[in-house]
């Protein structure tokens, strides 16, 4: 069986990656022994031929999981690839899963493999959800919590989050966590989202703005003992410095904290800390700041690195 995972809502696409990891574990391989990870920005021929084969002594089905294949710099792989696959089609008793955390953009070298998958029967896209699919998932996320949501406290959730399935999941489970109520309203919502962590995230940012390290890892180590994931961490840093940016552009151009909080359709305490933050920045320091965070969360999320350890020489070599 050959899966392909990808597209642009990468935390839907990881998801179903695991939730297939965990179904393959309970039903077949409780420890794990028989899955199988290849690097697909680095496969050869040789490697990949081998690793499919190699078949396991004690099972015939294996998972084999190959991220970011596209990627891949040797434009001769693809084909052979296709190749190795089709000869594949009659003789496979193992489950092949191609994994890529964003759209495959076309191109002449890999189009001809990249066509062949999306034609597979287990082939799904993940694109950005619709408003009426925000909403959906809003309410499939708070499920697994015992938890409902008003429309008004959905609706504030999607404009401040939705751009980023990540943070809007992480948000959820944090909110749930966070009252005792079945029912999450608007008013517990601004509460915890604005007040706690906007505050928290703009300290952090104010002390890396300034260099002080030593204050920056204490509001980490701070933030981690509160019970937030790194995934969290770093996904509301890129966001904040997204919004710095977009501050700063609209400063440049004369306007108030009210009218820039109305062109952005931000809330304005987010606004107000924002062109404070920016004192601090230039918009190139802002940009190679963000560059980096990004970076950092492409090596997480396609399990090139440690999240902990990127964040701590992120925040060090700032």
């Amino acid at each position: 069986m050959i899966v392909f995972f990808y597209g642009q809502d990468s935390y839907r696409s990881k998801k179903s990656l695991n939730d297939l990891k965990i179904n393959y574990q309970k039903t077949l391989d409780p420890n794990g022994d028989n899955i199988v990870y290849i690097d697909g920005e680095k496969i050869n021929k040789k490697d990949f031929r081998d690793n499919i084969r190699n078949n396991s002594l004690f099972s015939n089905k294996r998972l084999i999981i190959v991220n970011s294949l596209f990627k891949n710099k040797k434009n001769t792989i693809f084909n052979i690839i296709l190749d190795i696959l089709r000869e594949l089609e009659k003789n496979n008793d193992n489950t092949l899963v191609f994994y890529e955390d964003n759209e495959v953009p076309e191109k002449k070298h890999y189009k001809e493999l990249l066509d062949y998958l999306k034609k597979q029967e287990y082939s799904q896209e993940f694109k950005k959800l619709s408003e009426k699919g925000k909403l959906i998932f809003i309410k499939k996320e708070l499920d697994k919590y015992n938890k409902k949501i008003t429309n008004s406290a959905a609706n504030f959730l999607l404009k401040s989050f939705a751009d980023d399935t990540w943070l809007l999941a992480n948000e959820l489970k944090k909110i749930s966590f966070s009252i005792n109520n079945e029912i999450i309203d608007l008013e517990s919502v601004k509460k915890i989202s604005l007040e706690i962590y906007s505050e928290d995230i703009f300290s952090l940012i104010d002390v890396i703005s300034i260099k002080n390290h030593a204050k920056s890892l204490e509001l980490l180590e701070k933030q981690y003992l509160a019970g937030l994931s790194s995934e969290f961490i770093l996904t509301m840093l890129i966001r904040q410095f997204k919004i710095l940016i977009q501050v700063k552009d609209a400063s440049q151009n004369n306007i108030n904290e009210k009218n820039i909080a109305n062109e952005l359709k931000m809330h304005p305490f987010v606004v107000k800390k924002a062109v404070i933050s920016n004192r601090q920045f230039n918009k190139d320091e802002l940009i190679n700041i963000l560059n980096k965070l990004i970076e950092i969360d492409y090596k997480n999320k396609s399990g090139k690195s440690d999240l902990n350890t990127e964040l701590l020489l992120f925040i060090s070599s700032i």
